[in-house]
């Protein structure tokens, strides 16, 4: 009896990860951007740490099409200041078709999104809006974005979530240069 509970509790969550595909959102699609970045009293070697802080809305259409949840992977591209976090070591030589971009570690993060805009167009029956789980990803490797990805939900088929709000806040100190291709 116990094998069938553990085959439909892995069953579920396969069906769950089937139901998910992604949102991105760029800085164009977020609005009420802000930003804080101070240097703190600490060091990582010989390079100094920030305290960095970003909020946003993140503002996109996901809309329910049946009285069971669906779920999607919701990535939101927080732009980071890079040009307001000193960086003391300067980049390498300039290459044809190539630029660098300062690459910088968290040591410690704190995210967070939650719903900001809900909407259901006609009679809500068993209507449902949520945001199942967030995370940053890629902390040891931030440019110019910190990437929040969340699980969000919506459940009906009127149902819409038009916008999550965001809050990040890093300690991050400066790793490295990397090399990106320039756009033609």
């Amino acid at each position: 009896m116990e094998y069938f509970s553990i085959f439909y509790v892995i069953k579920f969550f396969f069906i769950l990860k089937l139901q998910t595909m992604a949102i991105s959102i760029y800085q164009d699609k977020i609005e009420s951007r802000h930003w804080l970045v101070f240097r703190t009293n600490e060091k990582v070697g010989k390079q100094d740490v920030f305290f960095v802080s970003l909020s946003g809305i993140a503002v996109f259409d996901f809309k329910g099409n049946s009285a069971n949840w669906l779920r999607e992977e919701l990535e939101i591209h927080a732009p980071i200041p890079v040009n307001n976090i000193p960086v003391t070591v300067p980049p390498p030589a300039p290459e044809p078709g190539y630029y660098f971009v300062p690459s910088f570690k968290s040591r410690n993060w704190v995210v967070f999104t939650s719903l900001n805009s809900i909407f259901n167009e006609s009679h809500a029956v068993n209507s449902g809006h949520a945001v199942d789980t967030f995370q940053l990803t890629n902390p040891q490797s931030l440019t110019d974005n910190a990437v929040i990805k969340s699980i969000v939900a919506v459940r009906d088929t009127d149902a819409h979530l038009f916008r999550v709000g965001y809050k990040a806040e890093l300690l991050v100190y400066f790793d490295k240069y990397i090399k990106r291709a320039t756009v033609k």
